[in-house]
C-alpha cells in the first residue's frame, strides 16, 4: 500500500476558527489519488471527529475495517476497483456515499448498500428515497417467502428442538439453498442481492425459531393467500386489516378525502404499493413544436411521446422523453423541463415514433449499445435517427400511405413494425449505422394485410403475434411459424387469423389498444365510455378472446386518443400502470397489476386509481401519454402544441402541495 499521512482538516462551523479544538468541530480527511490498495484501520480510528472521508481515485477492491466508524457521514469511493460493498457496514451513520466509476459494481450491490446503511440518503449525488422504498418492499416479499418456504417444506420435517448443535448448521444450509432455488421474485438483475438477502433472512428465521420468538403453526393448517405485486398476503388477515383502515381516495378535483371501506376488497392493493396511487403534480408545461418558432402557435398538434430506454439497463428508461408533432421530433429532459435537442424535417408532419437499443455494426464484440429512434408521418417514409448527432441515416420507403404507428419488436431490437393508412403492417429489419458512416440499409421481412386502416397495434411480451386496432375492429396476425421465432422466410405476406368480437354496436371505431401481458389486451372504442380488458387462455395464439372486465373511462366522440402501458422495473420492480388521456385535459391512471388479480377472482368491478388534470385551460385533448420506468414522470401531449409533464411527489413534496 502506498504510504500516506492522514490529516484531519477541521470544517468551520458557526464562525469558529480553523484551528479550533472545540469538541463539536466536524472534520474531513482526503486520501484521494494515493494509489491505496487497502485501508489502515488504526490510523482512521485515531480520528474521533472524522465525518467526511475521501478515498476516491485509488485501487481499493473492498473495504476492510476492524470495528466501526459511527461518526463518518460522507464517504467518497469513486474511481476505485470495488467488487464488494460488504465492508460499508462499518459506517452505520453514513448519509452520503459516492461509488461511481467502480466498473464491477452492479445494481445488486447498490441494493445491498442501501440495505446495509440504514441512514443513507444520497448515493452518487442522487436521493435514494425511491430505491429504499423498493429495497424495503423486496425485503418484505422475501421475508414472507422465506416464512412460507419453511412452513411448506421444513416445518413437518424438522422440529424446533433439532435446531441445536451441528444439526442446526446442516438444516440452515439446506434451508438457504432451498430458498435460493425456490424464490425467484424480483428482476433478474437483482439475483445476487436476492440470494444475499435470502441467506440473511434464512439465518434470522432459524434463529428466531430456536429462541422461541416465532410460533410455528400446526403443519396441517393452510392459510388462504393471494399474491399482489410479487408479495404474498394472508387473505383473512388482510380482510380484517382493511375493514379497520381508512382508505385515502384521490379525486381529480380535490385533495385526499377519507372514506371508510364497508367491505374489504382482498384483491385491492394499498396506495403505497403501486405508483398508480401516488400523488403527482404538474412540473412543466412546454410549447415545443411551434412552427417557425412562433410563440403564439396553438395549432400544431403533438401526436406521440415515448421515454428513451436506458441502453445499459434493459427495462429501464432515462428521464428523456421524445415527442413528435408538426415537422419536428423533440427530446425533452423531464427532470428540468428543458428541450435538449430537436430534429426537424421540413414539410413533414410526424404522427408516430419508437425507440430501440441496438449494438453498432462497427463493434465486433457487440458490446457498445446505442439508442435509435424511428419516426414517421405524412411523407410516408420512416426516418431512422441517431439522436446524439441528430442524424437521419436512413429513410425507409415502402408504405403507400401516411404512417400511423411504429413499434420495435420486444426480442429483436432491429425489427421495426410499421402501420400506415394503406391497410398494411410491414416488418423491417433496419440497417444499423457503421461507426461514423451512418449508412443503413433496411430490408422488408413480412407484410401483414388488413381490411381497413390500422390505426395502432401492439405486440405481447412473447413477441409471437401482432394485435392491430383497425377502423373496422381488432385483428390478430402471427409473426412466426410453429417451430421458430426467426420468422417464416417462405411467407412474405400474411392475413389475420383472428378478430375480437366486441359486445354491442359493431361499427364503432377502435382507436387504442395495448397488450398488458401474454394473455390480456386492453382496447378502447370511440363513444363507448369504457376500456375493455380481454383475456386469451392460449396466450393469443388462438382466437379465444373473451371480455374479462371493463374499466370506466370518459364517454367521448373524439377519436385517436391513445393510451399507454407502463411496466416499472425500478423502484417498483413488479408494477404496471395503464395510462389514458382524454378530451378534457385529464389523464386516467389504472393499477394494471390488479387487473390480472381481478380476473382470477372473477371480479368485474375495477375502477381507475386516480385522474390527473392539467391546469392549462387551452389544453383539452391529450393524444398520447407515456411514463418513465420508475413512474417518476408522466408526459402527455396535446393537440394545442402543449407537452404536459407530471412529477411524482415524495412524502415531503406531497405535504407542501396539500
Amino acid at each position: 500500500m502506498a504510504s500516506a499521512q492522514v490529516v484531519e482538516t477541521p470544517l468551520t462551523n458557526n464562525g469558529r476558527s480553523q484551528n479550533s479544538n472545540h469538541p463539536d468541530d466536524h472534520f474531513q480527511s482526503s486520501l484521494s489519488d494515493l494509489g491505496l490498495t487497502s485501508i489502515v484501520t488504526d490510523t482512521l480510528q485515531c480520528l474521533p471527529n472524522l465525518e467526511e472521508l475521501d478515498l476516491s481515485k485509488n485501487k481499493l477492491t473492498e473495504i476492510k475495517l476492524d470495528g466501526v466508524m459511527p461518526q463518518v457521514k460522507t464517504l467518497s469511493l469513486s474511481s476505485n476497483q470495488l467488487c464488494s460493498v460488504d465492508g460499508l457496514i462499518a459506517f452505520p451513520s453514513l448519509e452520503s456515499v459516492d461509488v461511481t466509476n467502480n466498473p464491477t459494481l452492479e445494481v445488486s450491490d447498490k441494493y445491498k448498500l442501501v440495505s446495509l446503511c440504514l441512514m443513507l440518503k444520497i448515493m452518487d449525488g442522487k436521493d435514494i428515497g425511491l430505491m429504499r422504498d423498493a429495497v424495503n418492499r423486496l425485503n418484505s416479499t422475501l421475508s414472507q417467502k422465506a416464512s412460507d418456504t419453511w412452513k411448506i417444506h421444513f416445518s413437518k420435517k424438522y422440529m424446533v428442538n433439532q435446531l441445536e448443535g451441528g444439526k442446526r448448521a446442516e438444516i440452515e444450509s439446506e434451508f438457504i439453498e432451498k430458498l435460493k432455488s425456490e424464490v425467484t421474485c424480483g428482476p433478474t438483475m437483482l439475483k445476487n442481492y436476492r440470494e444475499y438477502q435470502l441467506s440473511v433472512l434464512g439465518k434470522d428465521h432459524l434463529k428466531k425459531l430456536f429462541e422461541g420468538r416465532l410460533e410455528e403453526e400446526p403443519p396441517n393448517k393452510k392459510q388462504k393467500t393471494i399474491e399482489v405485486n410479487g408479495q404474498t398476503e394472508n387473505v383473512d388477515e388482510k380482510a380484517k386489516s382493511d375493514s379497520n383502515k381508512m382508505k385515502s381516495i384521490k379525486t381529480p378535483d380535490s385533495k385526499f378525502s377519507k372514506k371508510k371501506l364497508k367491505t374489504p376488497r382482498k384483491e385491492t392493493k394499498t396506495q403505497t404499493s403501486s405508483p398508480a396511487y401516488c400523488e403527482f403534480a404538474v412540473s412543466h408545461l412546454l410549447q415545443t413544436h411551434s412552427l417557425n418558432n412562433d410563440p403564439s402557435d396553438r395549432k400544431t398538434q403533438v401526436w406521440g411521446c415515448e421515454f428513451e430506454p436506458d441502453p445499459e439497463s434493459k427495462g429501464y428508461t432515462t428521464f428523456t422523453c421524445a415527442t413528435c408533432g408538426g415537422d419536428s421530433v423533440c427530446f425533452v429532459d423531464c427532470s428540468t423541463g428543458r428541450v435538449m435537442k430537436k430534429y426537424k424535417q421540413p414539410g413533414e408532419t410526424f404522427y408516430c415514433l419508437a425507440w430501440t437499443t441496438v449494438c453498432l455494426d462497427s463493434d465486433p464484440n457487440k458490446q457498445h449499445k446505442t439508442n435509435l429512434i424511428a419516426a414517421g408521418g405524412s411523407q410516408c417514409t420512416i426516418k431512422i435517427i441517431e439522436p446524439n448527432q441528430l442524424v437521419c441515416f436512413e429513410e425507409i420507403e415502402g408504405h403507400k400511405g401516411v404512417l400511423e404507428c411504429l413499434v420495435f419488436h420486444p426480442h429483436h431490437p432491429s425489427w421495426l413494425l410499421s402501420a400506415a393508412d394503406d391497410n398494411t403492417i410491414m416488418i423491417w429489419e433496419i440497417g444499423l449505422p457503421k461507426g461514423a458512416e451512418y449508412q443503413g440499409k433496411s430490408k422488408l421481412l413480412l407484410t401483414l394485410k388488413s381490411r381497413s386502416i390500422v390505426r395502432l397495434f401492439s405486440v405481447p411480451p412473447h413477441g409471437k403475434v401482432v394485435v392491430g386496432g383497425c377502423d373496422d375492429g381488432c385483428y390478430m396476425w402471427k409473426l412466426f411459424d410453429n417451430s421458430t421465432d426467426q420468422g417464416d422466410k417462405k411467407d412474405k405476406t400474411r392475413t389475420y387469423y383472428g378478430k375480437l368480437d366486441f359486445p354491442g354496436k359493431k361499427t364503432i371505431p377502435l382507436d387504442s389498444i395495448a397488450c398488458l401481458s401474454n394473455n390480456l389486451i386492453a382496447t378502447k372504442r370511440v363513444e363507448e365510455g369504457c376500456i375493455h380488458i380481454w383475456n386469451s387462455a392460449s396466450e393469443m395464439l388462438e382466437n379465444d378472446f373473451q371480455v374479462a372486465y371493463r374499466l370506466p373511462w370518459r364517454l367521448t366522440e373524439v377519436p385517436f386518443l391513445k393510451f399507454s402501458f407502463a411496466q416499472g422495473v425500478f423502484p417498483f420492480s413488479a408494477c404496471s400502470v395503464l395510462l389514458a388521456g382524454d378530451d378534457t385535459g385529464s389523464v386516467w391512471l389504472y393499477d394494471a397489476d390488479t387487473l390480472v388479480l381481478a380476473g382470477k377472482l372473477k371480479d368485474k368491478q375495477h375502477k381507475q386509481a386516480q385522474i390527473l388534470t392539467c391546469p392549462n385551460e387551452t389544453t383539452k385533448v391529450f393524444n398520447q401519454v407515456s411514463a418513465s420506468s420508475n413512474m417518476d414522470y408522466i408526459v402527455a401531449v396535446a393537440d394545442t402544441n402543449v407537452v404536459c409533464i407530471w412529477k411524482r411527489l415524495r412524502i415531503e413534496d406531497a405535504s407542501s402541495h396539500s
